[in-house]
């Protein structure tokens, strides 16, 4: 029956039955005819000064299709911020670039009033923010950021005075694709926060080997004494055969080597410096630190082991590693010096060829 009534007396009937856009919806998917008639109604809400926030907040967290969005468009249904943050969360890119279509939209993006951030404030801490940028930083939604920073032709962005926060951002939530996003286009806003916080994206930003790479090829960063000990703690090894100054004299680098156990810039630093490091220096910087890994002591006695004092206890080291039966007897024979603490440990964990060399040694 409904189909026999003009669409004129029919859009009437919908409009008094309908006032949330909801209602239209729901009534839009009663039959193909009331589809067709409410699918082409347009600039409903044009006007209309009333708040739609929770109506709309609903259709936001449902997997609601690109088409009914269009359709709320189309009829000037005012967005509020927190509809809007609600579509980033959501993760709504293609209603996102739908909605840059329509200038009610844009005007509540781009309004700098709504969106303000106090540059005093922790922005971090606002849970409840509806910054759209801010939350488009804090679920790492960079489709929706890259829409944000390009904002309109020929009007000004109030985002891009924000990517200094976004950048924090990057690196308060380990997002290495929106770190390398801001370093790629905005470099010259972010130029000097790149190099104080240099340290920080390091320690912060997993895998950030390849970003080191870009910037050191372009001459973005400069590295200092701590920066080349991140990197090792790190492991980003081929970076730094690749850039370590030849002629560094510190031994900072192989200390952070040691406390990381890593085996294979420890050898690198120990190649290039060959002639520089000697028996003193580098017994005291094996036998002060942290007790290093097995492997790393396997190393020291595969590679290094002529630069170890042989009046220094390096056999305790070996004993409290638990390091192989065979390499401490050898290293027994090589001269290595041990005392009774030593034979103690021994003893109590079983060592008894050990402990018999030991004694052997003692008594002759």
């Amino acid at each position: 029956m409904i189909h026999k009534l003009p669409d004129d007396v029919l859009v009437t009937i919908i409009d008094r039955a309908c006032s949330k856009p909801s209602e239209y919806l729901s009534l839009r998917n009663v039959n193909h005819y009331l589809y067709s008639i409410i699918n082409n109604l347009s600039d409903l809400y044009e006007g209309d000064l009333n708040s739609y926030e929770e109506d709309i907040t609903l259709i936001c967290k449902k997997n609601t299709s690109v088409e009914t969005f269009q359709w709320i468009f189309r009829n000037k249904i005012q967005f509020t911020l927190q509809n809007i943050k609600e579509l980033i969360i959501y993760n709504r890119y293609d209603v996102f670039s739908n909605g840059f279509n329509y200038n009610h939209f844009l005007k509540i993006i781009f309004n700098r009033f709504y969106i303000y951030v106090d540059p005093h404030s922790d922005i971090f801490s606002y849970i409840e923010t509806q910054n759209p940028l801010i939350i488009a930083g804090m679920y790492n939604r960079i489709g929706i950021i890259q829409l944000l920073l390009q904002g309109q032709e020929n009007v000004m962005n109030p985002y891009l005075n924000m990517i200094p926060s976004l950048f924090d951002l990057s690196m308060k939530h380990n997002h290495k694709n929106i770190l390398s996003y801001l370093i790629n286009q905005y470099y010259p806003l972010i130029s000097d926060t790149i190099q104080k916080k240099l340290n920080t994206i390091i320690h912060r930003i997993s895998n950030c080997e390849d970003i080191l790479f870009h910037l050191m090829i372009n001459n973005k960063i400069k590295l200092s004494l701590k920066h080349w000990c991140s990197i090792i703690r790190m492991n980003y090894s081929d970076f730094f055969i690749t850039y370590y100054p030849n002629d560094s004299a510190s031994t900072q680098p192989l200390q952070q080597c040691i406390a990381s156990n890593n085996i294979i810039i420890f050898n690198y630093i120990m190649k290039i410096n060959e002639n520089k490091i000697c028996t003193k220096r580098f017994t005291n910087l094996i036998l002060q630190g942290k007790v290093p890994s097995q492997d790393f002591i396997h190393n020291i006695v595969n590679n290094h082991l002529s630069l170890i004092d042989r009046d220094k206890n390096f056999i305790k080291l070996c004993i409290k590693s638990d390091i192989n039966q065979d390499t401490v007897i050898a290293l027994l024979h090589e001269g290595f010096i041990f005392d009774e603490e030593d034979m103690k440990e021994v003893l109590k964990k079983k060592k008894y060829i050990i402990l018999e060399i030991m004694c052997y040694k003692r008594n002759n």
